[in-house]
């Protein structure tokens, strides 16, 4: 159980670091009040995530036909722990995905006029 815990918030580990990244450096010294709104948004929406992850894996089974469903097996986790390996280093250390957004961020910038 300890483990689909894990696989499931770890979208959560990568997404927050760019959320915050956005919301500290572009929104929040623009706009300040819609960028606390927006943190108020993830924060909540990090709640809800928590509340349901704990409904769903650690709730009671409502439906007799998935009583007989098992733990994932050796087939299932071959796919799932490659791409939670991936989503754990680039929730650690962010700057390996930005360098390689950078140009084109760089060039999307220049496009529209940004700085």
């Amino acid at each position: 159980m300890t483990g689909q815990t894990f696989i499931a918030l770890l979208p959560e580990l990568i997404s927050t670091v760019f959320l915050i990244l956005v919301l500290m450096v572009g929104v929040y010294t623009t706009f300040p009040v819609q960028g606390v709104l927006a943190a108020l948004g993830i924060i909540l929406s990090a709640m809800y995530l928590l509340y349901m992850l704990a409904r769903v894996i650690f709730g009671p089974i409502e439906r007799p036909a998935y009583e007989e469903i098992g733990d994932a097996g050796p087939a299932e986790m071959a796919s799932v722990v490659p791409l939670a390996v991936l989503l754990l280093v680039l929730g650690i250390f962010p700057a390996l995905l930005i360098g390689i957004q950078r140009p084109a961020v760089d060039a999307v910038l220049s496009v529209i006029g940004g700085s």
